[in-house]
């Protein structure tokens, strides 16, 4: 379509028709949906002063720019959240154009392009997307871009955080990213192991203050640790039968509101929390994973298990108060008290076990519970984050023993609590499998089939 109105350019005759006719044809141009950026439209705008007067400047060009953005961008997100009050579409859809282009370039060889994208234009796209921005992030190549970036760029250390929510969104829609967190002598790579296992190296991403946007950097970690785990290994399922396969999330941008509010709103509510802590109620699925000193340093993956958990008061006399999910945006995620006690149960490969836990809006949302084995009353600390949709991650055990966690959804909060009872038949392994079916198993996660084993797990 812009091609054809490029012979008229020059002669200036869409200067001189009707206003009604010239702003339908600068519409038409302005919509072309071959080009993301609209290359065309800015080249007609060139042509006389009057066009671009009537593109740039002029009052109907307050109402082009934002449907140009619209029919490229999702905007569900900009207005729900009340950002399209004197929003620059404009310069967002310039932005936007540019980072994607450099993440092209970048994904293609050119490195000169690693540090000047802007990765919060990135990001936004991200945490907007409902239907259409996370197939330009695709197909501009930002999942391999972000993925050279980790591995190569200025980014690997206090700027870990532009990086690693980014790719535990994208690695959803490429599972292939996996392939940036592995390494020819290690099932998962050592900066992402670091992350992982070493609790010091949490330093790495608290120190930098101009990080600003993002899911929890470190919790977004743990979940490409478990991605880059099921990615590439060359045969989780044989050296742990039980082993179910881990989903991969659509994203949504009501996924993403409460990081946005604790990004950019949480000082216009000084009296309320934004809070997501409802959400920890329902039926869990997920893994553990910890490092054994005694065989060589091997990384060991644990599981699946299984638990249901439920919002308890702090006190017996206390009411729970209802959910304010179905309250209009913001307040469905606004809560006056910052504290939100839960409690469940569960088995894994070790046994049936108890969950009692709190949710801390004063730290952004961190969980923290306790995990009591029924049978030996071994107890370990369990603390992470919520990374919707993906779930809760985190880190569990210390320093000396321990290991980052995934769980994530998978049923409804009106199911009845899991029992040890109930739940054993979820672990029994395949027909198929030798051995006795009672006996936990984990599997090394190292490269070579040959240091793939089976061995019964250690309590945690």
């Amino acid at each position: 379509m812009a091609e054809i109105w490029v012979g008229y350019y020059r002669s200036h005759v869409l200067a001189s028709l009707p206003k009604e006719l010239l702003l339908e044809i600068i519409y038409r141009v302005a919509l072309d949906p071959s080009e993301l950026y609209p290359t065309s439209l800015i080249e007609l705008s060139r042509t006389c002063r009057h066009l671009y007067h009537l593109i740039h400047h002029s009052a109907w060009a307050s109402a082009l720019w934002p449907r140009v953005f619209r029919a490229r961008f999702d905007t569900d997100a900009l207005y729900r959240r009340q950002l399209h009050r004197g929003y620059n579409y404009k310069d967002a859809l310039r932005r936007r154009c540019a980072a994607l282009a450099a993440c092209h370039r970048l994904s293609q060889g050119d490195f000169h392009n690693l540090n000047i994208i802007d990765w919060e234009a990135i990001w936004s796209m991200i945490s907007e997307h409902d239907e259409r921005n996370v197939g330009h992030l695709v197909n501009h190549q930002v999942g391999p871009a972000a993925g050279a970036a980790f591995q190569l760029g200025r980014l690997c250390d206090r700027s870990y955080p532009v990086i690693l929510p980014i790719l535990s969104c994208l690695v959803n829609y490429d599972f292939s990213l996996s392939r940036f967190f592995t390494s020819p002598n290690s099932l998962v790579s050592q900066p992402l192991g670091q992350l992982a296992h070493d609790f010091e190296a949490d330093t790495l991403l608290n120190d930098n203050d101009l990080i600003t946007y993002g899911h929890d950097p470190l919790s977004s970690a743990f979940h490409l640790f478990f991605t880059t785990v099921f990615a590439c290994h060359p045969a989780l399922y044989t050296a742990i039968p039980q082993c179910a396969p881990i989903p991969l999330f659509p994203l949504s941008s009501q996924a993403m509101d409460v990081e946005f509010l604790r990004r950019q709103k949480k000082s216009l509510y000084p009296d309320h929390f934004v809070s997501e802590a409802t959400q920890i109620e329902g039926d869990w699925m997920g893994y553990y994973s910890f490092k054994d000193d005694d065989a060589d340093d091997d990384w060991w993956l644990d599981g699946p298990l299984r638990l249901t958990l439920r919002v308890v008061p702090f006190d017996e006399n206390e009411l729970i108060i209802e959910s304010s999910r179905d309250a209009p945006f913001p307040w469905c995620h606004l809560r006056a008290c910052p504290l939100t006690r839960f409690e469940g149960s569960g088995m894994d490969t070790v046994g049936a076990f108890t969950v009692t836990g709190l949710v801390d809006d004063t730290e952004d949302g961190q969980v923290t519970w306790e995990k009591t084995y029924v049978e030996s009353g071994e107890t370990w600390e369990y603390s992470g984050r919520f990374i919707l949709p993906m779930g809760l991650c985190g880190r569990w055990g210390d320093e000396q023993y321990g290991g980052p966690w995934w769980i994530w959804k998978i049923g409804d909060t009106n199911t009845s609590s899991i029992t040890s009872s109930s739940s054993s038949s979820l672990f029994t392994p395949p027909a198929t499998t030798t051995g006795p079916t009672s006996t936990p198993t984990t599997a090394t996660l190292t490269a070579s089939t040959a240091l793939i084993t089976a061995t019964p797990t250690l309590s945690k």
